[in-house]
């Protein structure tokens, strides 16, 4: 059995996982996702599950909104 590796993964299409290259237009939201994601646990001493959950949410969200 082998194991498959996430970088060459048939789904993420000939780009890998940045389909339209590095020369694509700076997103900021997932960007600032990210960093909530990241700053969450230390400033607010929030959990690292719930922080995580929060911000996939959020994301789901604005991603159905778009």
């Amino acid at each position: 059995m082998g194991t498959r590796c996430l970088a060459t993964d048939a789904t993420d299409g000939p780009g890998g996982p940045w389909p339209q290259g590095f020369g694509a237009p700076f997103d900021a939201v997932p960007a600032l996702i990210a960093v909530g994601a990241a700053v969450l646990p230390f400033r607010f001493k929030a959990g690292e599950i719930p922080s995580l959950a929060a911000c996939a949410l959020l994301n789901l969200d604005i991603s159905l909104m778009r």
